[in-house]
């Protein structure tokens, strides 16, 4: 390996992405450079390095030079990376601290006569990539892996083929990492094979851990200063009790593609964050009970502003958003919403239809009462935001049609779909905007 690529990837390491390493060890070199200049000495392409720029210049690792043509000049590299270094000094006194706690356990057991040894080495690179494919060629139950975007990249880079087969298995895969912008196609792709979380935790993860069947694991540092290889099953249970942990407190990635579908864009996606989300919906609750106590009763229209504006507080690009994207939003923050998870919202932009779905109770009481409270049911707080924008964008309410049935032949009999069809009428002169 050249010095180059050694520097590069050593970059990589410390958390850039492979555009950001490349360009600051091109302006390393350069000391003070243009963008296109960036772009010829490190074969970025071109209409990318811009927004790399700026991304390199909100993280203090360059800075703009007020010159004519603008130029740019890199940050001390020593400055930028000390807090990488000491999260990652951090993370490996966690991980001894687990290690002790492990070795405490094994001691106070170790006084029983049937006490096995734990089987834990430490194991070179060429060998981890090796044992760990042979591992997962055997599968036959599960692989539980807090993974970090590195090294799950390197890994589906040379493995799709093999984690296609554990599916075909019904080798169950659990995988927990971080995402971001450059890393969602990956595990976008991930997610048709296997279970995706992505964790809320806020320290950068490069540290990862894998588990196969529950009794074969491995712990590996992004750096691949240590690599360590265990076959213990009171080991894997240890680390699959944390991961599921970080489960719970995780959510699917499925939430950020459809974020993503609408926005275009990760930016603001933090709204995901299960305390995020509780935020949001206590201030939409707030907005409620202000509207109601000064007003007598609910105005819906003063109180869908209020939603809006809430809703554009944590996701800005809200409001410019076509009326599919704000429905997909909606949608997305109502499934996160323990209230109304069994609602969903559905835009026919061609028929003008907004489409309703509510899953209750097959019991005669709940029917009854969906029917009954009609008027109180229907303006949940993401439909009358939705209300709001469509007659804001000249969609006319009409018709509303109620149906009742079973969710399909397959589902239990104690399920039902009631289904509200909402007609709208739109002025000519308002398509062109729809």
């Amino acid at each position: 390996m050249d010095v180059d690529d050694f520097l590069s990837k050593t970059l990589m390491d410390m958390g850039l992405t492979r555009y950001e390493a490349m360009i600051y060890y091109a302006l390393v070199k350069l000391g003070e450079a243009k963008a296109i200049e960036i772009a010829q000495a490190s074969g970025v392409p071109r209409e990318k390095t811009y927004q790399i720029l700026r991304n390199l210049e909100e993280r203090n690792m360059i800075k703009r030079v007020d010159a004519k043509p603008r130029k740019w000049i890199p940050m001390p590299p020593t400055a930028i990376f000390k807090e990488v270094l000491e999260q990652r000094k951090k993370t490996i006194a966690k991980i001894e601290e687990a290690l002790k706690s492990l070795q405490e356990m094994y001691d106070r057991g170790s006084k029983k006569s049937l006490r096995k040894e734990l089987n834990v080495w430490e194991i070179s690179r060429a060998a981890f990539e090796e044992t760990l494919y042979s591992s997962l060629v055997y599968a036959n139950i599960s692989v539980y892996s807090l993974m970090s975007p590195n090294l799950l990249e390197r890994i589906t880079m040379y493995n799709m083929d093999l984690i296609k087969k554990l599916y075909r298995k019904d080798v169950s895969l659990n995988i927990v990492t971080k995402i971001y912008d450059d890393n969602l196609h990956i595990l976008a792709k991930l997610s048709n094979f296997s279970n995706i979380y992505i964790t809320p935790i806020e320290d950068r993860l490069d540290t990862s851990i894998i588990i196969i069947d529950g009794n074969t694991g491995f712990m590996v540092r992004d750096n691949e200063d240590y690599i360590i290889q265990f076959s213990d099953s009171r080991i894997a249970s240890f680390f699959m009790d944390m991961i599921d942990s970080i489960i719970k407190a995780s959510r699917r990635i499925e939430d950020y593609i459809s974020y993503w579908e609408a926005v275009e864009t990760l930016d603001y996606s933090d709204i995901l964050k299960p305390s995020n989300m509780v935020k949001l919906s206590e201030e939409i609750n707030q907005s409620l009970l202000l509207n109601v106590l000064s007003r007598g009763s609910m105005n819906e229209e003063i109180y869908a502003e209020s939603i809006i504006r809430i809703i554009n507080k944590y996701i800005p690009q809200f409001s410019a958003l076509s009326i599919d994207g704000k429905t997909q939003i909606l949608n997305l923050l109502m499934r996160n919403n323990p209230i109304y998870r069994d609602v969903s919202m559905e835009i026919d932009t061609v028929n003008t239809t907004l489409i309703i779905d509510i899953n209750v109770d097959d019991s005669q009481d709940w029917i009854e009462k969906v029917k009954e409270l009609r008027r109180i049911i229907l303006p949940i707080p993401y439909y009358l935001a939705l209300k709001h924008e469509l007659s804001r964008m000249g969609w006319k309410e009409g018709q509303t049609i109620w149906l009742e049935y079973k969710k399909s032949p397959s589902q239990y009999v104690d399920k039902k779909k009631i289904r509200i069809i909402k007609k709208y009428s739109i002025p000519t002169k308002a398509r062109i905007y729809v």
